[in-house]
């Protein structure tokens, strides 16, 4: 057992290889960055429409309140399926 590791070690740890993982290192980097970045100014502009006190922005804070109290309790990997499973279901090729 210990063999075949060793022996497939020296196929699998190649700079080929090596610049796959730095690809998607960087990817995952800038996705991560992107997203925490639209959530964040997304989070901020909801909080304040919430939080604005008045009736001017009466139309637009209780749906805010129901979105935050409705997905305040689903975790998010259900969350992630049930979006992958709707989108699926629409017609559109999203792979896992």
């Amino acid at each position: 057992m210990y063999e075949l590791w060793v022996d497939q070690t020296t196929r699998f740890f190649t700079w080929v290889n090596a610049w796959f993982w730095f690809q998607a290192m960087v990817k995952t980097m800038a996705m991560t960055v992107i997203g925490c970045g639209i959530g964040a100014i997304l989070g901020y502009i909801l909080v304040y429409i919430r939080r604005t006190p008045g009736w001017f922005w009466f139309w637009a804070r209780w749906p805010m309140i129901g979105y935050v109290e409705i997905f305040r309790r689903i975790p998010f990997l259900v969350l992630l399926f049930l979006v992958l499973f709707v989108l699926q279901g629409i017609g559109l090729d999203v792979s896992l």
